[in-house]
């Protein structure tokens, strides 16, 4: 297994299109230590600057494919390792359009017993909430005698009566 994994977001691009790259450096995400990861990539002898991902050992880069078309190898190296990965640049390459981001979000939230809102139709999100959400009542049996602030009323008390005997001339 390589120590570095590589792919790019559209493997055909268009010319000047803006590619994707997210690479993986194994050493590092396998680690339980903290470790460097040392990884430099080039297209076409230009450098393509990797930034940290979210990950361990994850990096991101982006590039424009080359303004004319034919294939092409995006070089990956980290110390001995050499990974390649391919990139065809078409001026045709068209990629399929996928659903809506909003459509992905209402069918994964749906999946989930959720539901998607329209920004549209905010008004009965107030409605929606107050369904779902109902507030367990319980029955919850209450000491006030057992609490530490109640030695100051019944200190007053004692207090009040033994000045009301003494007044009286009662000892």
């Amino acid at each position: 297994m390589p120590a570095i994994d590589a792919k790019v977001s559209n493997p055909v691009a268009r010319p000047g299109e803006r590619v994707r790259l997210f690479v993986t450096a194994r050493d590092a995400t396998l680690s339980t230590l903290p470790a460097r990861a040392s990884v430099s990539a080039t297209l076409d002898s230009t450098d393509v600057r990797l930034w940290p991902g979210g990950a361990a050992g994850a990096l991101e880069g982006s590039f424009d494919a080359p303004a004319s078309p034919g294939s092409y190898r995006v070089e990956l190296s980290a110390g001995a390792e050499r990974v390649t990965v391919p990139l065809v640049v078409r001026a045709d390459a068209s990629h399929p359009a996928g659903p809506p981001e909003s459509d992905l979000l209402a069918a994964w939230s749906v999946s989930r017993g959720g539901r998607a809102i329209a920004a549209s139709n905010l008004d009965s999100l107030v409605m929606v909430v107050s369904s779902a959400v109902h507030p367990a009542s319980r029955v919850q049996p209450w000491s006030p005698m057992r609490e530490w602030w109640w030695i100051l009323p019944f200190a007053l008390a004692l207090s009040a009566e033994w000045w009301l005997r003494r007044k009286s001339g009662l000892a």
